[in-house]
């Protein structure tokens, strides 16, 4: 099973990963998290942010969390998940696989921007920013959209809602 949490950066995916991680393991040691920058640097950390690399490292990616899911894992996997494509051959090539989006402003997301990443393209020091000069497009096949917009540090209640639809 692959549970792919789609979001913009500061959305709070990775935060989510983990909690909805804790909350399986509780009957299940099967689970584990992928998070897509970390991915980025196990596999090698040879790519740039240009949409294509982005393309590339997303396909990666989507063929680990495959191959994990068909060895009997529940993967978490917490990734921009850019690309329209990635996330249909995921539909077709992955097993049990569940598409969450996690739905949050960008007010909210310059709010919790604690590495200042859209502040620093916004002011034009940085390029290739998603959300920024690079454009999210926001799934429209999701399983499941979780508006994250609240400030919470507790995500209990939205990872019970991605439990309640993946059937564990």
């Amino acid at each position: 099973m692959v549970i792919w949490l789609v979001g913009m950066y500061a959305s709070g995916k990775s935060t989510l990963a983990e909690e909805i991680r804790d909350i399986l393991r509780q009957s299940n040691n099967n689970v584990l998290v992928l998070n897509g920058g970390d991915l980025r640097k196990i596999l090698g950390n040879d790519l740039s942010y240009t949409l294509e690399d982005r393309m590339l490292n997303a396909r990666h990616i989507s063929g680990v969390c495959q191959y994990l899911g068909d060895q009997g894992m529940i993967v978490i996997c917490s990734m921009l998940s850019l690309f329209e494509e990635t996330r249909q051959w995921n539909r077709k090539n992955i097993y049990n696989y569940y598409e969450i989006y996690i739905d949050v402003s960008m007010k909210q997301l310059l709010a919790r921007d604690s590495k200042n990443l859209y502040r620093k393209a916004l002011n034009g020091d940085t390029d290739q920013v998603v959300g920024v000069d690079i454009e999210f497009i926001k799934p429209e096949n999701s399983d499941l959209i979780l508006d994250n917009n609240k400030d919470r540090q507790d995500l209990s209640d939205l990872a019970k809602k991605v439990i309640n639809i993946i059937n564990v």
